[in-house]
């Protein structure tokens, strides 16, 4: 929590330090797709999910052309998976979903290329990220003679549950308090962008999680995670 509230006052810092110079302030939203990758030193099992972002960006000039990009940003992501068992008049679904929360603060370094003057240009960027997971949840819903829900937090080990059928019980008493994943991340990654009639720009990045991301009960040579993440926005920019 420290951390996270130590980060977050940097970058109110840092936009309060870029309002009083030249500055440009921008608010954007996008599509996410976010890879995390769990390893083995037998396998990779790659966990793809899908979702948004939203965020604020400060866009502070250096020199002609060269500017850095403060930001802080919400992202969600979700994966799903359902499967139905039909037994006469008997019907059964479940669901897994990944259901993931992230707050990233980027602090980009970035040149533009202005062809046309509040009319078009281009730029690249390129940076670091911090990453800080709000919730990382396993959650399980069966439908049937009884409506089932199980939620497990993979950050903290915390489990919610609802009708908890015979099989899922004995995953909730092996799980419970159980941490596999730890929040804190650190991504670089970069990207290209498009200035579109001065206050619209368009824009595509990656970034690469550096951190292994795996508790520290799992944190060895056999057991790793890194996230990756690509992403497409819009910004209007003020």
């Amino acid at each position: 929590m420290q951390k996270i509230r130590l980060t977050v006052l940097t970058v109110v810092i840092l936009m309060t330090v870029c309002e009083a110079a030249n500055a440009q302030f921008g608010i954007h939203a996008g599509y996410v797709n976010s890879v995390t990758d769990f390893k083995t030193s037998k396998s990779s099992d790659p966990l793809k999910c899908h979702g948004f972002h939203l965020g604020i960006e400060y866009d502070f000039d250096i020199v002609r052309g060269l500017s850095v990009q403060p930001g802080i940003q919400y992202s969600y992501v979700a994966q799903g998976d359902e499967s139905t068992i039909k037994f006469g008049s008997f019907k059964q679904s479940d669901k897994v979903d990944i259901v993931e929360h992230y707050l990233e603060i980027p602090a980009y370094l970035k040149y533009t290329f202005d062809f046309f003057p509040e009319v078009f240009g281009m730029y690249v960027f390129a940076g670091p990220t911090v990453g800080l997971g709000l919730s990382s949840s396993l959650i399980i819903s069966r439908s049937g003679v009884e409506n089932t829900r199980v939620s497990y937090n993979f950050y903290n080990g915390r489990i919610r549950s609802e009708n908890v059928t015979a099989d899922l019980k004995a995953f909730v008493e092996k799980q419970e308090g159980e941490k596999i994943l730890q929040p804190f991340d650190i991504l670089v990654g970069g990207g290209v962008g498009f200035n579109l009639i001065r206050h619209l720009d368009l824009r595509a990045g990656c970034n690469y999680g550096l951190v292994n991301r795996m508790s520290k009960a799992y944190r060895n040579d056999k057991y790793s995670a890194n996230r990756y993440q690509i992403y497409a926005g819009l910004s209007l920019v003020f």
